[in-house]
Order: structure tokens, then C-alpha cells, then sequence
């Protein structure tokens, strides 16, 4: 059996952190007690990932590790994360968050291989036309009634960024 692994790839940043603490807590009722965050920046030392990847913590049986991408990932990137996720143990869970996947980025070698054996999810803001509806929506998730002006300022004025729309 091979480690769970979590593809999430979107522009969206609110978008992405709430899918991925759907993941998060996912793998808490599982028993996941260790998560380790990896934010990789220019200068990441992907040897030390490797290394880190199968050591568990005192206590833990299991680890979530959660990659973190501000931009596509460079050639040296590429290749680790396949070794890493070919060579791990089959408790551990990786998430990786990724920016928009373009369409020619999957059809590469390196991203079949990750989501071979991944789930795949890639978010999308939504469209301008629908953006009112989407804040609708949100308030009512958040038990928040508006009224039609409330809602069609708030679409108007956060023009489509979804974090500011997120004083919901």
C-alpha cells in the first residue's frame, strides 16, 4: 500500500487553505498526530525532506507532511517529490499544495507520476457573473443573512478577490 497523497493546486489562496484543512482534519480523526509544514522557498534543502520523511516523532505512528509551493516546482523539486513519495512509508500522508497546474505541467512525466497514486483537486475562483451568488452562499454557510443590496455591494466592492469576501 502507498502513503496517502493530497495534489492541491490553485491561484485561490482561500480556496486552497480550505480544502487542505478538510484534508488536515481528515487525517487528525484518523489518528494523524504529526504534521510537519514545509515551505518550499529558493534555497530548500530537499536532502533534509528526504531525510525527514520516514523519522517519526516519539510518539507518533503516522505524519502528515504538508509541501507547500509558491511557485511551480523546479527540476530538482520534481524528482525529489517522486523519490519521496516512492520511497515512504505507507502510513505517512503528504500533502502538496501547488499553484494553477497548466495544462502542459500535467501531461508531464514528473506530475503523472504524483498523481498516479495522489488526489488530485484543482480549485477555481469563481467566474465574475457568478461571484454575487458565491457570497451568498458563503453567508449563508456562515448563517449570515443578507440583503440583495448587502451582497451585490459586498460582490462590487471585493471585486472578485475572494479573501476580502471572506468577512464571512
Amino acid at each position: 500500500m502507498k502513503p496517502s497523497v493530497y495534489i492541491v493546486s490553485s491561484d485561490e489562496v482561500l480556496l486552497q487553505q480550505e480544502y487542505c484543512d478538510q484534508i488536515i482534519n481528515a487525517a487528525k480523526q484518523e489518528g494523524i498526530t504529526e504534521r510537519k509544514i514545509v515551505d518550499v522557498v529558493d534555497k530548500f534543502s530537499w536532502n533534509d525532506l528526504i531525510a525527514d520523511s520516514n523519522s517519526l516523532s516519539l510518539f507518533a505512528e503516522a505524519k502528515l507532511t504538508d509541501i507547500r509551493f509558491t511557485k511551480s516546482p523546479k527540476k530538482d523539486a520534481q524528482q525529489t517529490l517522486v523519490e519521496l513519495l516512492a520511497d515512504a512509508a505507507e502510513d505517512n500522508q503528504f500533502l502538496i499544495r501547488l499553484p494553477k497546474i497548466e495544462k502542459r505541467q500535467k501531461s508531464t512525466k514528473w506530475f503523472k507520476s504524483l498523481a498516479s497514486n495522489a488526489s488530485v483537486q484543482e480549485l477555481w475562483p469563481p467566474k465574475p457573473h457568478s461571484f454575487f451568488d458565491w457570497i451568498a452562499n458563503r453567508a449563508l454557510q456562515k448563517k449570515v443573512q443578507l440583503e440583495t443590496e448587502a451582497t451585490a455591494m459586498l460582490a462590487e466592492q471585493t471585486e472578485g478577490n475572494l479573501l476580502d469576501g471572506l468577512i464571512l
